[in-house]
């Protein structure tokens, strides 16, 4: 039987924030992505979350992270230097500054995998 989510997403726009009715939280977000081609789901909730629909301001960090880290995520400005990694265990670091708003800030990195090469 279907019932109302709330998919929270971003696209090459922008963010959304759509009720879908479906059967099942993946529906919804399959619903939602056809919609908005190309877009990326951040969270579904179940139920109708009125507050949120329209156009929604995801928090800095998410909006930074989802669309790669390529741009300034206080000014939007696309000069960013980031400077050497530095490992610790499975996570590794970076600080970043915008050449263009003197800010800074911390990338987080985590391994995701591996590429074995043949021996020669």
């Amino acid at each position: 039987m279907k019932q109302p989510y709330t998919v929270v997403g971003l696209f090459n726009e922008g963010s959304f924030c759509e009720l879908v009715n479906a059967n099942s939280p993946q529906d919804a977000a399959q619903a939602a992505l056809k919609k908005y081609k190309g877009g990326e789901v951040i969270s579904v909730f179940a139920g109708s979350h009125r507050d949120l629909h329209g156009p929604v301001q995801l928090p800095r960090e998410a909006g930074y992270v989802a669309t790669g880290g390529v741009v300034c995520p206080f000014c939007d400005a696309v000069d960013i230097e980031s400077g050497p990694l530095e490992a610790d265990g499975p996570v590794a670091t970076a600080n970043v500054e915008c050449q263009k708003c003197q800010r800074t800030w911390t990338d987080v990195f985590r391994l995701v995998d591996v590429i074995l090469e043949e021996k020669r």
